[in-house]
């Protein structure tokens, strides 16, 4: 048995079923592909903070290490006089910053200060090293920071 339906049937049909609908902007495959892309998305940002906040511990972590050994090997080496702990040696802001150029190199910066003052770090992120140097029963404070260049 088939249900034979006039063309003017089918025109009524179709416009009552348009006009009382809204229309679908997006369909489920286009929503589902843009919920994968916005997740892909999300994982990249969120590595990429990751890897950045790494490299800024790895970097400060570094300038620790390099302001601690360096402040460390000025005062027993370079700065106190051979076989004297409490005298200092004559020219030792010399000796001291072509010793600090060259633990730093091209990557850092760095400044030292006591009774002379060396170099400037201003408001870069930095590590700093502080050691007390006795000149002749008097204690100063020498403290080396290291920074960014």
């Amino acid at each position: 048995m088939k249900v034979a339906m006039k063309q003017e049937e089918i025109l009524v049909l179709n416009k009552k079923t348009r006009e009382g609908s809204k229309g679908q902007i997006f369909t489920l495959d286009v929503l589902v592909a843009i919920l994968g892309i916005t997740i892909l998305l999300g994982i990249t940002v969120q590595y990429q903070t990751t890897i950045k906040d790494q490299t800024s511990e790895i970097s400060y972590r570094e300038m620790n290490t390099l302001a601690s050994d360096a402040s460390q090997i000025a005062v027993k080496r370079i700065i106190n006089e051979e076989n004297t702990a409490n005298k200092l040696k004559v020219g030792w802001e010399t000796e001291l910053t072509d010793f600090l150029d060259r633990i730093t190199g091209e990557k850092y910066d760095y400044q030292v200060r006591g009774s002379t003052n060396i170099g400037n770090c201003g408001n870069k992120e930095q590590a700093t090293s502080k050691r007390i140097v006795n000149n002749e029963g008097d204690p100063e404070t020498l403290s080396i920071t290291i920074c960014p260049n």
